[in-house]
């Protein structure tokens, strides 16, 4: 798979995370996405939005890629080394979760029928503000 580079600039969101936590957190999302969206057969239509709310200091990053088995989705930021990917480590979004939990944010996955935004999947990271 091909290294994809990508630049986010989040003006609206405002919180006391570290650059690098926060683009840590981005990246292990995105890659996660990248990969699913790449298993799909059809090339065209493939999709990743990014949404932001600054009245709730939040992101939602969505895909139309293949939707979590409720097994994955259960222990997803709670347990390491929980995967689907046939090589995958696991590590990505517990890590995500943890940097989260440290500075007092977290980290939720949301469906369809939570949120009308998600496509097929979607993660929803409640940044902790800067106060």
């Amino acid at each position: 798979m091909k290294k994809r580079d990508y630049k986010l600039f989040i003006k609206d969101i405002v919180t006391r995370l570290p650059d690098y936590a926060v683009a840590q957190i981005v990246d292990n999302i995105l890659d996660n996405a990248f990969y699913w969206l790449s298993t799909k057969t059809q090339k065209h239509g493939r999709k990743i939005l990014i949404h932001f709310d600054e009245n709730k200091n939040t992101m939602l990053i969505t895909n139309n890629g293949p939707a979590l088995t409720p097994n994955i989705k259960k222990n997803l930021f709670i347990l390491p080394f929980v995967t689907a990917k046939q090589h995958g480590r696991g590590l990505g979004m517990y890590i995500t979760s943890e940097i989260l939990n440290m500075y007092g944010g977290r980290i939720n996955v949301e469906s369809p029928e939570e949120d009308k935004r998600v496509m097929s999947i979607g993660f929803l990271i409640y940044f902790p503000s800067k106060k």
